[in-house]
């Protein structure tokens, strides 16, 4: 989580209740962009050093163009998570706290969410179906 609402520790709480799992909260929450703009420059640079060192191994001459070097999906995914982990410093773990009867209140006003949208999508189709 982060930005302006990780500063909510109520409402982290109340979305690690919810889940039923904890919460990540990072750091700093006001350099969380700035963090991953700096991840993602460092996965540039790394990949763009891993094509420079490909061009030696295979001998060719470097040029302006230094092309990506060829790293499937999953392999960007591992160094980009290797980056992630290195880079990112401890914050706080915000963990589920609530009793089995809290969870049970949660989970009865979700399901009444869940059906006051149906009750609204079955309105709206009535009010549309009436204004024909």
């Amino acid at each position: 989580m982060s930005g302006g609402q990780a500063k909510n520790i109520p409402l982290m709480k109340l979305f690690a209740d919810i889940c039923g799992m904890p919460v990540v909260l990072p750091f700093e929450h006001s350099a969380a962009v700035v963090l991953g703009a700096a991840m993602l420059g460092r996965f540039a640079a790394e990949v763009s050093e891993r094509s420079v060192q490909e061009e030696k191994e295979e001998g060719e001459e470097s040029g302006t163009y230094i092309a990506p070097c060829d790293l499937s999906g999953q392999q960007q995914g591992d160094l980009l998570w290797k980056i992630m982990v290195e880079m990112t410093p401890v914050g706080t773990l915000v963990v589920p706290s609530a009793s089995a009867r809290e969870k049970k209140l949660l989970e009865t006003k979700y399901k009444i969410f869940r059906e006051s949208i149906e009750i609204q999508k079955r309105w709206r189709k009535e009010m549309d179906e009436a204004s024909k």
